[in-house]
């Protein structure tokens, strides 16, 4: 598999959560560092969001997830974090 665009990367890690949730939290925290670089804040929090669902200390990946949506106004995006909170 060649180079994938940063999106691309965000589609493999939920098609690989299943299968290889390892895989998964490696191309996402690859792409949420492109996603950082380009100033991509809803994509930013959509890898959080992701890696809370994947991987150790949810809490915080969501909590930071929930505060990049609030920032770009995102308020469907956020609230549906906020339920991860409980």
């Amino acid at each position: 598999m060649g180079r994938q665009p940063p999106r691309g990367r965000l589609r493999l890690a939920r098609l690989a959560e299943a299968y290889d949730p390892l895989r998964a939290a490696t191309l996402l925290n690859t792409a949420l560092g492109h996603f950082l670089a380009a100033d991509r804040a809803s994509q930013v929090g959509k890898a959080l969001e992701c890696l809370g669902d994947l991987v150790g200390a949810p809490e915080q990946r969501w909590t930071t997830a929930v505060e990049v949506f609030d920032l770009v106004g995102a308020a469907g995006a956020s609230e549906r974090v906020r339920g991860k909170l409980g």
